[in-house]
């Protein structure tokens, strides 16, 4: 008989070129996760300062579109004031503007007046109606305070660009969309 040798069985270990490789790749993957997560992070960054654009846009745009693609003729007034003063004269740009609407009966157009109020705490773009004294708010935005960012419609401001009426909206991060309109 053979005499039996007992061996002791070594337990097989990483390198240490297989644990540098690993440790590598382990590092690379978390870098590349946090790539990831510093654009992913940018983006939403940027998709909220484009939300004026994104989400606001859209519905001023039809309403605006609808309004003045209807009206018949248009005054501009350097401010909402001006608009009741009787002394005042229409302006080539402002912050108000009287839009006139043929009346299908005949008579006497209808008048809405379309202005841009910037308060302390808020601004708005409202039409008012000249003949029942209605009036609904087009779009409204927050200025920015100590304790939060600007908020929706910074300001707007009316101008005739070759014979149409031009609305420049600013939103929060500055961005400006236009308008035209007003003339049939």
């Amino acid at each position: 008989m053979k005499p039996h040798h007992h061996h002791r069985q070594r337990r097989r270990a990483f390198t240490l070129v297989e644990m540098s490789l690993a440790m590598v790749l382990i590092m690379g993957l978390g870098l590349s996760l946090l790539i990831m997560l510093n654009n992913h992070l940018q983006f939403m960054g940027w998709a909220k300062r484009q939300s004026f654009i994104a989400r606001e846009t859209p519905r001023i745009a039809n309403l605006l579109g609808r309004l003045l693609n209807q009206a018949d003729h248009f005054f501009i007034y350097e401010n909402p004031s001006a608009l009741t003063d009787a002394a005042a004269a229409p302006a080539l740009g402002g912050s108000a503007v009287k839009l006139f609407f043929n009346n299908p009966e005949g008579g006497v157009p209808r008048e809405q007046h379309l202005v841009f109020i910037q308060g302390d705490n808020a601004t708005q773009l409202r039409l008012l109606d000249a003949q029942d004294d209605s009036s609904w708010t087009v779009a409204s935005g927050y200025p920015a305070s100590a304790d939060l960012e600007a908020v929706g419609l910074q300001s707007a401001n009316f101008a005739l660009d070759q014979g149409l009426l031009r609305v420049t909206l600013q939103g929060p991060g500055g961005e400006q969309v236009h308008f035209f309109g007003g003339t049939r």
